[in-house]
């Protein structure tokens, strides 16, 4: 890194990320990193202790939440608590596939749930106070039991969200769907390219012809972080807040008996 680079991207794979992210901050980089932060609570912290030795501009690229329509769902919720439930046809992936390598990649849990648990973090935008999560006993060999996966969490304003993440489906499902209800209004979002609002007796559409899932206003909002205005990018912390959540989730599955 030079003293003519303003900022750094990192694409590598999530075994490097945590390392890359810290020699940029303490080259005085802003920063923007794929998901995930780091691959584990210790490197997590190593990256949260540097950034606040120096709090460099910093975004994950957790894009969902940059989405216009989860913009949109965020100012259509009008009361708490919200009841929320994400479904993830993920797609099975072999044993092989480095993703599924814990000291690469860290596993589908680590490397792409935090997508979901990073978007309630958004939309609910308190702090978990109860965590479960189950796995479906599948052989384990040919299809990974932490690939099929439900995860409830109760938030500190009472809301209540769930997360249901599986390889085991059929590829003709659509992969994302999204129900967010609270206060007698009802949001559908499918696969971010069309959301339905349920209000009052009547439906109000939204649809994008195509799929949005906010990578191109996510990057449109650091670079105006970058320039010093007004921009969408949340804290560090709760960057910081998503990955712990994710990690609690990957550690409650290990102590499942059955994995």
């Amino acid at each position: 890194m030079t003293k003519k680079t303003d900022a750094v991207i990192i694409a590598t794979r999530h075994d490097t990320h945590a390392e890359i992210v810290i020699e940029a901050i303490k080259a005085d980089k802003a920063v923007f990193v794929e998901k995930p932060l780091a691959l584990n609570e210790e490197e997590l912290e190593k990256v949260y202790d540097t950034y606040r030795r120096n709090p460099v501009p910093i975004t994950v690229d957790f894009n969902r939440r940059f989405s216009p329509l989860t913009l949109r769902a965020k100012q259509e919720l009008i009361s708490k608590p919200i009841y929320g439930i994400y479904r993830v046809n993920a797609g099975f992936l072999p044993q092989s596939h480095w993703t599924q390598d814990p000291e690469i990649g860290g596993g589908r849990i680590i490397g792409e749930v935090c997508h979901f648990v990073d978007f309630f973090n958004y939309i609910v935008g308190d702090k978990v106070v109860e965590l479960d999560v189950e796995a479906i006993p599948v052989d384990n060999v040919k299809v990974v039991a932490k690939d099929n996966i439900a995860v409830l969490m109760k938030w500190g304003d009472g809301s209540i969200t769930s997360i249901h993440y599986f390889a085991i489906g059929s590829l003709a499902l659509p992969k994302e769907y999204i129900e967010l209800h609270s206060g007698g209004s009802s949001i559908v979002i499918e696969d971010f390219t069309k959301m339905s609002v349920y209000r009052e007796g009547a439906k109000r559409t939204i649809d994008l012809k195509k799929q949005d899932k906010g990578y191109r206003d996510h990057l449109f909002e650091f670079a105006k972080l970058l320039k010093g205005e007004k921009s969408l990018i949340p804290s560090f912390e709760e960057y910081v807040y998503s990955m712990r959540i994710t990690f609690e989730i990957e550690k409650k599955l290990r102590n499942l008996a059955k994995l």
